[in-house]
């Protein structure tokens, strides 16, 4: 079969008026009470499908010329002049001199007319200063970039309240994605005005966010084209946390001696004594102590940081670090330099964001900086590969990796899952490899954590035949490279795996779990004449019913309004969504298609929670909008990542 036309990115449909709030008027998704009206209608009512390129010609934001433009020269009429004798020089020419004490003006100034029209019709008018909400990396010209007028419909206050909605712990890579690319598109400002003086402003908000949710590479970006000096405090403390878990401690000190002469405060007078005990400088750091204490004391209880004051005390060798402390960029810091173990129950509570720093800790055992990983990865915020290289902090012997395959393994164990990591990659012979790569998906799954086992599995699926004595095992590699993005070896594996389902049972299996993903992708995927038929086989073989209302739910968000018929009989939820006005916003949104407003909306949506948790009602106005935005490679993928994360 050829994947031609059944490109991941190739969805588009028009946008039907009150297609989904029709469907929940008659009940069809939820049997309990929904939405009121057409909170999840789409309108559009000349119903086109909309172009998927982007604006043939979007100024993008221009940056600063630092020539220094001085002053506009107005041309005026020339004030007499003194005569001036004339000196002989060389060559016969006669040059100006000046008697002495004579003051000579070279030339007079004319009037300035006031008004903004100067003499003769010369615009005379200062240069405005870049805004710095506009700075970017990205505009609609660069991959992955959206539109100058990506912020078009809102206030500053507005994308401002957005912003601070965003989970920390956001815990899809999808979302994850699209909000990196757009925090990093430059783009014209939201209306409004400028934020007051000790405000933050657009761009801090942007780089908090990414430094929240750990998107450090992409901060260090947008760091390197922001201006130094914004007087904005939010985007200085950000900028000097990056600077300092980025390894480039130096840069981030001198910052911090900054921001106690520009800021103050207790935060930075911490910044300042964490770059004196890192300097040596103990003498200052106790004087700087006795002054936070005092600071604090004086600001009020929600300023005081114990485990701060605890930390440093022990790296001046006075008592023990804290087992639990606060999971700030410096009290990280700190830990990793007195190379202390914390409880390992900090590594499930701390945000998703400071994981790298968490990993970065050596005194943590294998075993627990490999879930922390795995979790990261499945999240977005670790690539599949690092995923890779910290399955390798465990050292297993060439027999234990041989021995793998027919070893009695615990899936709920780190080590296990990295065992068969490991000898997943160091086996040739394709037989063994794909069972291996069975045995480790099922541990992952197991464990919530599938996404992260598809990411750092994909190098080595991709190295698979896919010959059909293997169909019997074509679920995992299947489910891998749908999710991966590789659509022609996926539905390779699948036309596999039906071709050998009336020989083998397991091939029937495989099939039956791939055909949901087969669907997702946009692929007609033959073996069952509807999605009614395929639930019901489904159901049978023990997949519940929740399940199936979220696969019909996806299907419906990508244009497939039939399949919704099957989710109310197979017993969608009746317990309306959580905070249904957010949908009803982020509906008009992308009916609107104002891009940035849609996608700010679709994290505070989601909250902490993964996409296989949410309402069918959330997950199908999430796909709309992603839809109505062109954004349909996106909503596969979200889809996918849904149905993923429940284990399917």
């Amino acid at each position: 079969m050829s994947a031609s036309s059944t490109e991941l990115s190739g969805l588009r449909r028009p946008r039907t008026q009150g297609r989904l709030a029709a469907a929940l008027a008659i009940g069809i998704l939820a049997s309990g009470p929904l939405l009121a009206g057409s909170v999840l209608a789409q309108s559009d009512p000349a119903g086109a499908p909309r172009s998927l390129l982007p604006p043939s010609s979007v100024a993008s934001p221009g940056l600063p010329d630092d020539r220094g433009i001085g002053s506009t020269l107005v041309p005026g009429a020339e004030a007499p002049r003194a005569e001036v004798p004339r000196a002989e020089v060389p060559g016969g020419e006669e040059q100006p001199r000046a008697p002495a004490g004579t003051l000579v003006e070279t030339l007079s100034p004319s009037p300035v007319d006031d008004s903004p029209l100067g003499r003769e019709g010369i615009f005379i008018d200062s240069l405005e200063p870049i805004d710095p909400a506009t700075v970017g990396v990205l505009t609609e010209r660069d991959p992955g970039g959206f539109g100058g007028d990506v912020w078009a419909g809102l206030e500053r206050r507005d994308v401002a309240a957005l912003l601070r909605d965003i989970p920390a712990d956001l815990a899809s890579p999808t979302l994850r994605d699209l909000l990196r690319r757009l925090l990093l598109t430059s783009a014209a400002a939201p209306t409004g005005a400028r934020p007051e003086a000790g405000t933050p402003g657009l761009l801090g908000l942007r780089a908090e966010r990414l430094f929240a949710l750990g998107e450090t590479r992409a901060l260090s970006r947008l760091l390197e084209v922001a201006p130094e000096r914004t007087g904005d405090e939010l985007l200085d403390r950000t900028r000097l946390q990056t600077r300092l878990i980025t390894g480039r401690e130096q840069e981030a000190c001198r910052l911090g001696q900054q921001g106690v002469a520009e800021h103050g405060g207790v935060w930075w007078s911490r910044a300042l004594i964490f770059c004196q005990l890192a300097a040596g400088e103990e003498d200052a750091a106790l004087l700087g102590l006795d002054l936070l204490r005092e600071q604090e004391r004086l600001q009020g209880g929600d300023q005081a940081d114990s485990d701060f004051l605890q930390l440093a005390n022990a790296l001046l060798g006075i008592g023990r670090a804290p087992d639990r402390p606060q999971p700030t960029a410096l009290n990280l810091a700190m830990l990793a330099k007195l190379q202390a173990r914390p409880d390992v129950t900090l590594l499930s509570e701390a945000p998703l964001g400071r994981s790298e720093q968490l990993l970065g800790l050596q005194s943590l055992p294998a075993s627990d900086r490999v879930a922390l990983a795995e979790r990261a990865a499945a999240a977005g915020v670790l690539p599949g590969e690092r995923l890779a290289d910290f399955y390798g902090v465990f050292g297993f012997d060439s027999a234990a990796l041989e021995g793998a395959l027919d070893a009695d393994l615990d899936p709920a164990d780190p080590q296990a899952r990295a065992l068969l990591f490991q000898a997943l990659t160091a086996r040739s012979l394709p037989p063994e490899r794909v069972e291996l790569l069975s045995r480790y998906l099922s541990g992952t799954r197991a464990q919530g954590v599938a996404l992260a086992g598809f990411q750092a599995a994909l190098p080595v699926v991709v190295e698979l035949p896919p010959a059909a004595a293997l169909a019997r095992w074509a679920a995992a590699p299947g489910r891998t490279l749908f999710y991966g993005a590789r659509l022609e070896q996926a539905l390779a594996w699948f036309e596999n795996a039906g071709s050998a389902s009336a020989q083998w049972p397991e091939a029937m299996a495989a099939r039956r779990l791939l055909w949901p993903y087969a669907r997702l992708a946009g692929t007609p995927a033959a073996g069952w004449t509807d999605f009614d038929s395929w639930a019901g086989d489904a159901m049978a073989a023990g997949l519940d019913s929740e399940t199936v209302a979220l696969l019909a739910a996806a299907l419906f968000g990508l244009g497939e309004p039939d399949a919704l018929s099957a989710a109310g009989l197979q017993g969608a939820s009746a317990v309306s969504p959580p905070r249904p006005e957010r949908l009803a916003a982020l509906q008009a949104a992308g009916q609107a298609s104002r891009a940035g407003e849609a996608l700010l909306h679709m994290p505070a949506v989601l909250g902490a929670r993964t996409a296989g948790e949410l309402h069918p009602l959330e997950l199908a106005a999430i796909l709309e909008a992603l839809v109505s935005l062109d954004l349909g490679r996106e909503a596969r993928q979200f889809a996918m990542e849904a149905l993923a994360s429940r284990g399917l």
